[in-house]
């Protein structure tokens, strides 16, 4: 793998929103719901049309067909609903809620794939640096097994302090296998998700905008969860569900006005201009309809619970994610005390042994117990960090936006659609032509 500047976590994030095709589908989606509230008003648009017979005969026996006739008609009409009783307000209404709900599932999604960035860039890194420090243990013991046997053969140490320092070789050996793998394995789904080929990174900071306590983080997640605002569109598309329902049985009135042109063997030529109005109006409701209205104020409930339900696992989310973070913090602080003491530790058994109280492998195992120490602390960095941003998402705020970086959801950029040009409708031959 090649080797770059230094991938930020910006970096890291940016290239994983760009490079996913599930983002991108669901920003299709998106454009594809606009389309459907442009559609909303067919049902109170003008609509045009003409119509026409032609008719040509001959009348008699078959030996003399000597009476002509025909019957030719040729009819443009107009019609457009005058009241629909809501019906198209209420379907736009609806178009427009699912905008909406599809622009909160791209923010869920768009979330879920920087947290998963996150993840990611943190992994890759911690691997990286493990298996610098395996390699580094690995070298140690591989210089101190070579003085050994310089040892040995002079008579300084005997059989048994050789094959113990083979034995902590070989699992030096293991364990650098073991942080190849895992590092290779991390680099690979890396590599995977955000496209970038040349990786190097960098350690992340802790986010500045963490709440000051579990209280707040409570509040924030309240107003701003992209989960608790979907589960509020719901209850908003049912209801509008419920608004087309009354639509549908109230009265409506509609207009058309024709004109047509005729011409036949009794009536001759004719022209005639017609305008028509029409009404119609259900008289009662059906057991269908009056048991949808029951179904839809019974899923309104239902809704309606499980918002109180939503809101009561954000908040508990919120507060066990704040004192996670809190927590890992004081984790780290352990951490340190324990290299520190390990170190000073580790200084005192390498005196000793240059006294000849300690043996060499007490200060191979000292070193080894560092680099695990070390090992440890960064997890538990790495650990602090993700568990910073897990709490931005469960308060709704892990997105683009106040991440700083270039908006990637739909709405704020133009989505480019191909389409195929649709056929001029008088244009019939060629139309045919082409489905042939």
């Amino acid at each position: 793998f090649k080797f770059s500047l230094s991938n930020s976590l910006e970096d890291t994030i940016s290239n994983a929103l760009k490079n996913s095709d599930t983002l991108k589908a669901s920003s299709f989606e998106w454009a594809a719901l606009n389309e459907v509230v442009n559609q909303s008003s067919a049902g109170t648009e003008i609509r045009g049309e003409i119509s026409s017979s032609i008719q040509e005969g001959k009348s008699g026996t078959f030996q003399s067909l000597s009476n002509d006739t025909h019957n030719n008609s040729l009819t443009l009409s107009l019609s457009k609903s005058i009241f629909d009783g809501g019906k198209s307000k209420t379907l736009k209404d609806q178009s427009m809620l699912r905008v909406e709900q599809k622009k909160i599932q791209i923010k869920v999604l768009e979330q879920a794939i920087i947290l998963d960035s996150i993840t990611k860039h943190l992994n890759t890194y911690v691997s990286f640096e493990v298996m610098k420090l395996r390699e580094q243990n690995l070298k140690k013991i591989e210089e101190e097994v070579k003085s050994n046997k310089v040892k040995f053969n002079i008579g300084a140490i005997n059989k048994s302090v050789i094959f113990q320092s083979n034995a902590k070789l070989a699992k030096a050996k293991a364990e650098l296998v073991e942080a190849k793998i895992n590092y290779q394995n991390t680099l690979s789904e890396y590599i995977s998700l955000t496209g970038l080929d040349d990786v190097k990174l960098s350690f992340p900071k802790i986010p500045n905008n963490i709440p000051l306590n579990s209280k707040e983080a409570e509040n924030k997640a309240e107003r701003q969860s992209y989960s608790i605002e979907l589960s509020k569109t719901n209850i908003s598309l049912k209801k509008a569900e419920y608004r087309s329902l009354i639509s549908s049985v109230m009265p409506t009135l509609s207009s058309s006005i024709s004109s047509s042109i005729s011409d036949t063997v009794s009536a001759k030529h004719k022209e005639s201009i017609s305008l028509s109005l029409s009404f119609k109006s259900p008289i009662f409701y059906t057991p269908a309809t009056l048991s949808k209205n029951r179904q839809i104020a019974s899923e309104i409930s239902a809704l309606n619970h499980q918002l109180n339900n939503q809101i009561k696992e954000t908040k508990l989310n919120a507060k066990i994610s704040y004192e996670k973070f809190i927590a890992s913090k004081e984790i780290i602080n352990a951490s340190k005390e324990e290299l520190e003491a390990i170190k000073i530790s580790s200084e005192i058994t390498s005196i000793e042994n240059n006294l000849g109280s300690k043996t060499i492998l007490d200060v191979l195992d000292s070193e080894f117990n560092i680099i695990n120490a070390e090992i440890a602390l960064l997890r538990n960095k790495s650990n602090s960090v993700l568990s910073a941003y897990s709490l931005l998402s469960v308060m709704g705020e892990l997105d683009t936006e106040n991440l700083g970086l270039e908006p990637s959801a739909p709405h704020y950029n133009k989505v480019e659609i191909s389409v195929p040009n649709l056929p001029s409708p008088i244009n019939v031959f060629k139309f045919i032509n082409d489905l042939d």
